[in-house]
């Protein structure tokens, strides 16, 4: 989860990185690309020297001993053509939970939510070659990346703003449906609040085990972001609908969100089907279907007698 503010400086550093925020404290975004530069390193062990009551010293220990560090090794993935789609998606989600969660105060991967699908399906190949630890934004590119070999599976966004005590929140994971039934793919510190296996008969009840998990957790649900259909052609330059529709959270009722909410899951079964290409509409009861195979029409030319 993450903590963004408008009035957050972007900049605050000399080297081309970017600063957000995140659950109460700042953390940066490291866009210098890897491996990381020296300046990076400096600022992150800083930044765990500040997070513990004796940072200084045990990261001055710490750093001693790096060399002699064991290596950690690196997750591999184990899925197999022969796999049900069940058995892919719990294979999924293990290797994105083997990479780790981020707590360093700097995000590996910069990732740009506006940029075409075959930009961010080339960081997701990078996240595997490297085997860092990642964050929720992450986590959902990188499982996209990995159910593109599963054209039966559908695959959109789902973002949360919540808050707690004063603190807005912000996290995404990516949803899926397959015969009925829904889940989610993803990372976070917490359990509840990542992955969900396909046993969800709605997405209204996928939705509200989610609300539930953050009342557990002591936060309350301010918006809900649903995206649409996730292209599986991993060269798409088609980009990511992450707001298919927004809802308010607390000036929706259940019944109305319940109404709202599955009218967008036959969105998404409906455009989700081979051959269709599904673009945001700004009146989300007609959205815009294209049929690219049709060649485009013509303005039929006047004939004056």
């Amino acid at each position: 989860m993450s903590v963004r503010k408008a009035s957050l400086p972007l900049r605050q550093h000399k080297h081309n990185d970017k600063l957000k925020h995140n659950a109460g404290c700042f953390f940066w975004v490291n866009r210098s690309g890897l491996p990381l530069k020296e300046e990076t390193w400096e600022r992150m062990w800083s930044f765990a020297a500040k997070q513990h009551p004796d940072g200084e010293n045990i990261i001055e220990s710490i750093r001693v001993l790096c060399d002699n560090l064991p290596k950690i090794p690196f997750p591999t993935s184990t899925i197999h053509s022969n796999m049900s789609v069940y058995q892919k998606i719990i294979e999924i989600q293990k290797y994105i939970e083997a990479l780790e969660y981020n707590y360093t105060g700097t995000q590996f991967f910069h990732i740009q939510k506006s940029k075409p699908l075959c930009f961010l399906m080339e960081t997701a190949k990078e996240i595997m070659k490297e085997c860092l630890p990642i964050k929720c934004l992450e986590a959902v590119i990188l499982a996209v990346y990995m159910t593109n070999g599963i054209p039966t599976l559908e695959r959109f966004s789902i973002g949360f703003k919540t808050v707690f005590k004063t603190v807005e929140y912000r996290h995404v994971v990516l949803g899926i449906y397959y015969k009925g039934s829904y889940g989610a793919l993803g990372m976070s510190r917490r359990e509840k609040l990542m992955y969900k296996p396909l046993v969800y008969s709605s997405l209204h009840e996928l939705i509200l085990n989610y609300q539930m998990s953050y009342k557990d957790y002591g936060h309350k649900m301010l918006k809900l972001h649903i995206g649409l259909p996730i292209t599986h052609n991993p060269t798409s330059c088609r980009s990511i609908v992450w707001k298919g529709i927004v809802i308010n959270m607390q000036s929706t009722d259940p019944t109305d969100l319940f109404r709202k909410v599955q009218k967008h899951a036959r969105l998404i079964r409906k455009s989700g089907s081979p051959g269709r290409n599904v673009r945001k509409s700004n009146n989300f009861s007609q959205p815009k279907i294209t049929f690219p195979w049709l060649p485009a029409k013509k303005n039929p030319k006047r004939t004056t007698v």
